[in-house]
This record gives C-alpha cells, sequence and structure tokens, in this order.
C-alpha cells in the first residue's frame, strides 16, 4: 500500500511539473510573438507619433485586452510614477492594433492597446480638462451643433494663457476637424487617445 502511494505521488509530481513546463513555454512563445510578429505594420502613423516624443503615460485600462509584456509589479510601478513613453511603431496582430513603446531612460519596452492602456500626458492637465471634455463630446456627437461646438471650443482655446497648453490645445482642435472630414483612427486628436 505504502509504494502504490509513493508511486501515484511520483507520477503526480511529474504530470504538474509537465503542465508548469508547458505553461511557461506557451507564454514564452506568446510574449515573443507580441514582440516580433505583427501582419503588418504603419510607419507613417507611427512618425507621427513619435514626433510627439516621450508625451505617453500607461494606465490600467482594459485589462482583457493588454499587450504587455511587463510583470504585474512592473506595470503597477510604471502607472504610479507615471513614467513617459515614446511610440516606436505601430502594428496590427488579428484585427488589434498594438502600440510598442519605450520608455525615455530605455528600462521599459512594452505594447500597449491604442484606446485603453496609455494616455496623451497633456490631457491629465487642469487647464486642459474643459477642452478635452468638449472635444471628446464633439468627437462622440458630431452631427448635433457641431458649428457652435467648434465656436466655443475655440474660444476656450483662445483664453488659455499658457503658451505651450494653447499650442496643445490649438493642434488637438486642427486634428479634431481633419478627422470629422476623414473618419480616420490616423487623425483621431492626441488629447484624446485614452480619453474616448
Amino acid at each position: 500500500m505504502k509504494v502504490v502511494k509513493q508511486s501515484l505521488m511520483m507520477i503526480l509530481i511529474s504530470i504538474l511539473s509537465v503542465l508548469v513546463l508547458c505553461i511557461t513555454n506557451a507564454n514564452h512563445i506568446l510574449v515573443n510573438a507580441q514582440n516580433t510578429k505583427y501582419v503588418s505594420k504603419n510607419q507613417k502613423w507611427a512618425n507621427q507619433f513619435k514626433r510627439q516624443g516621450y508625451a505617453y503615460s500607461l494606465r490600467y485600462g482594459n485589462h482583457d485586452y493588454i499587450l504587455t509584456n511587463l510583470s504585474k509589479h512592473a506595470y503597477d510601478k510604471v502607472v504610479k510614477d507615471k513614467v513617459r513613453f515614446k511610440v516606436r511603431h505601430i502594428g496590427t496582430y488579428k484585427n488589434a492594433i498594438s502600440f510598442n513603446l519605450v520608455s525615455k531612460n530605455g528600462k521599459y519596452n512594452t505594447d500597449a492597446s491604442y484606446s485603453s492602456d496609455f494616455y496623451y500626458t497633456d490631457s491629465r492637465n487642469k487647464r486642459l480638462k474643459p477642452i478635452v471634455k468638449l472635444e471628446r463630446d464633439i468627437f462622440l456627437n458630431s452631427d448635433k451643433n457641431l458649428k457652435a461646438k467648434y465656436k466655443k471650443l475655440y474660444s476656450m482655446i483662445n483664453k488659455l494663457s499658457n503658451g505651450k497648453d494653447k499650442s496643445v490645445a490649438k493642434s488637438s482642435y486642427y486634428q479634431l476637424k481633419k478627422y470629422l472630414k476623414t473618419n480616420s483612427r490616423e487623425d483621431i486628436p492626441y488629447l484624446l487617445i485614452g480619453n474616448i
């Protein structure tokens, strides 16, 4: 009886160790696939983001779609410390858009989804919040009172006293107008990234 128990225990341990190896191997393959294999890359669009520099931060988004290769601890630290990232390249993989982000110090390199995992850091600026809110309203309800909303938005932008804030808001204003004409995801205003 004792020998049978020991045999069963050894078999169970062997099965568990094989399962752990399979899971570890599958995770390694998945991370490598996410980092290297894109169906297509959109370098022109990535260059638009690159011009912004290290102007993006990660946030807690829809964790079902995070393509990150950061550990939970590293991800929490990056979000808490508001580490700045730059978009290196953009790719599509199985109908999803993935943005490859790299931190300024090069320590963090991760992928993030477009709408939920990262944001343009200036969009969290207190002086720009009302502008972001109105732009979001125009973006989501573009068929209602568009001229009046554009006029109000432009007026709000002209009342900004800080030159950098005014420049960012004006750029976003023109991006929004372009987006509403083209309806292309490549023209979505930077201030709305992570705020839609």
